[in-house]
């Protein structure tokens, strides 16, 4: 894909309803992410929780095997509190998924794969360093990304501010699943509105 190309579909542009979750960064991650802006990026791809806990939950199997033909109630109490382990790791997820759900207010939002706008509760300060969690419609997908803000003004009349945000960093996995979104529901888009023309 040529760059021509490439940066058209950088500031394609729609009006969509998403899932949205953002907090302020701290100055300690705002540091950190600064110093990890040369890391390769399989370093910034998410970590798969359930293949790195098959991979330790199989390395204890196969202890547990060596360790049961010397002492049988040494296995026994690792295999328990292993179990133990896996249970509680179960009630963290499940808790993470209900909070993460909850947290996730569907706005109406204009966005690009370079930056996002919509209305928020609170006023927040120019340049200031957001992490953000966007849940796309039908599909579920999560985009993660860090932006910076670029202005927060407050809506005429309405206890509401227009938050306009910069993308800064964000995988490329993740920016080309946002562009996809973004070119197959401005094509629905079109397609409705032609429709409605024709009528």
């Amino acid at each position: 894909m040529n760059d021509n190309v490439d940066n058209r579909r950088r500031f394609f542009r729609i009006v969509d309803a998403l899932g949205v979750s953002y907090r302020v960064m701290t100055d300690t991650e705002v540091g950190v992410q600064k110093n990890d802006e040369d890391a390769d990026e399989t370093d910034q791809q998410f970590v798969d929780t359930f293949s790195v806990m098959n991979g330790f939950n199989q390395s204890i199997q196969e202890s547990l095997e060596k360790i049961e033909s010397r002492d049988a109630d040494t296995a026994k109490a690792i295999a328990s509190i292993n179990k133990k382990v896996d249970a509680l790791l179960m009630m963290l997820e499940l808790d993470s998924l209900i909070t993460q759900r909850a947290c996730h207010k569907v706005e109406e939002a204009s966005i690009s794969a370079s930056g996002i706008a919509f209305p928020v509760e609170e006023p927040l300060d120019a340049d200031v360093s957001l992490a953000l969690d966007l849940l796309l419609r039908p599909s579920s997908k999560h985009v993660n990304a860090i932006g910076k803000v670029v202005s927060c003004e407050q809506l005429s009349d309405e206890p509401l501010y227009y938050l306009r945000v910069e993308f800064t960093e964000m995988t490329h996995k993740d920016k080309e699943t946002l562009i996809q979104h973004i070119v197959q529901r401005q094509g629905a888009l079109l397609r409705a509105l032609r429709d409605e023309l024709e009528e």
